[in-house]
């Protein structure tokens, strides 16, 4: 055997040996590199939810008579699903058009989990012909009507604490299939944090 041919032998196993080394190498990393990868780019399941927590879960939709105005869930009750719900005094302004309309993104952002999610709208306001229209093209959920005493039972429920009164038009609230109050958002909150939110529950719950 000529010594380049010994050369170029030794020159092989070498690299073979390389090779060997750094595929044991990466074996070793692959966890370590996982997890990094997992905890900056992931939706990390342990991380606090981005809403305030109501703690305990309260009650809300079975205490409230709502005269529904439209509904896009012909007749089945909001129970069993996921509800994303905003709340208004008054009449439907541009800017709670706009909520209604971004609620109804992130509703359409859970990708196939959508249909377990219910959208819902409740004012203190008898609502115009064409009000109610701007609302159903914008927001493919359930509008209700709450008359004072339902409005009263409402804002009693949503304000996370009994001794401080809050404007209930400030906020976004998730209710969970069983009809309890769980998180809620800052009418200005970035919806993104919504989401992430509403898309860690659903992934996690085995209910709705």
């Amino acid at each position: 055997m000529s010594s380049s041919s010994k050369i170029d032998k030794t020159k092989g196993s070498m690299i073979r040996s390389r090779l060997t080394l750094i595929a044991i190498f990466l074996v070793f990393l692959s966890p370590v590199l996982a997890s990094w990868i997992y905890f900056n780019f992931a939706d990390n399941p342990s991380q606090k939810n981005n809403g305030e927590l109501y703690h305990p879960a309260r009650m809300l939709l079975p205490d409230l008579k709502i005269d529904l105005v439209e509904s896009n869930y012909q007749g089945e009750s909001l129970r069993g699903f996921w509800t994303l719900l905003y709340v208004s005094d008054g009449d439907c302004s541009v800017e709670c058009l706009q909520l209604l309309d971004q609620l109804n993104r992130i509703r359409l952002s859970t990708g196939k989990n959508m249909r377990r999610v219910r959208l819902l709208f409740l004012t203190g306001s008898d609502l115009d012909a064409h009000t109610t229209e701007e609302i159903v093209k914008v927001f493919p959920g359930a509008i209700g009507r709450l008359d004072q005493e339902n409005i009263e039972v409402a804002r009693k429920q949503l304000n996370m604490s009994d001794n401080v009164e809050e404007d209930v038009d400030r906020w976004v609230y998730l209710v969970d299939p069983n009809g309890n109050l769980v998180l809620r958002y800052a009418q200005d909150d970035d919806p993104i944090l919504i989401r992430r939110d509403l898309a860690r529950l659903l992934r996690a719950s085995q209910i709705g």
